[in-house]
């Protein structure tokens, strides 16, 4: 019987990969329930693992936090990354990358919570690094951009700074305000707004968009 438990636990630690599985169950706990209720027992019950396997991949739930707020960045940077990937004009695909953070957001506002609240709390070089993956994205395509206007020596980086900002904040508010009610004739759904203050944006920026 010892054997056998033990087999049994052994093919749970060694199960397919197991650290991704743990990350996307993490992810599901985090989407479905909040914060509160991630943790490494939890986690272990998802997965169908022994309550002792996670530890193998985290050393506790702080580094499990980390360890999708990391994972939040790098699904960001690709999600920008392949924004308007088909687009040859630079200001049309700086808009699109604009516009896929916001859906990212949208679409993962518990992680983006935590992205954002762990580098904070933990100081992360690592999260910051890969926090500047995603932000040097925006930096280039706002370089090109601005390159196309015929203004190379602008400070890009401050530019793409107040960008994200601004597309963070429709990340955050678009779900829960109705901006027809702060800005009268604004358009019906939050997307459409924030693509058309983004456009007006990007137009006072960039006179050739």
């Amino acid at each position: 019987m010892v054997r056998r438990r033990s087999t049994k636990i052994e093919k749970s630690y060694h199960h397919g990969d197991l650290r991704r599985e743990l990350l996307e169950a993490g992810l599901k706990i985090l989407t479905e329930e909040g914060l509160h209720a991630l943790t490494l027992r939890e986690l272990a019950r998802r997965v169908g693992v022994s309550h002792a396997a996670p530890y193998r991949h985290f050393a506790d739930r702080d580094e499990l936090i980390l360890a999708l707020a990391l994972n939040g960045f790098e699904r960001l940077a690709q999600a920008l990354g392949e924004a308007g990937k088909q687009i040859r004009s630079p200001e049309r695909q700086l808009e699109a990358m604009l516009m896929a953070y916001i859906a990212f957001g949208k679409g993962n506002m518990a992680q983006l919570t935590i992205m954002f609240s762990t580098i904070a709390a933990k100081k992360s070089e690592t999260l910051l690094e890969a926090a500047m993956r995603a932000f040097s994205l925006l930096i280039d395509a706002v370089g090109k951009a601005q390159s196309k206007a015929g203004r190379p020596k602008v400070n890009h980086s401050e530019i793409a700074l107040g960008l994200w900002v601004m597309v963070h904040g429709f990340a955050i508010l678009g779900p829960g305000i109705d901006f027809n009610y702060i800005a009268p004739g604004s358009s019906d759904t939050a997307d459409d707004t924030a693509e058309r203050v983004l456009r007006l944006t990007l137009k006072s920026l960039l006179p050739s968009a």
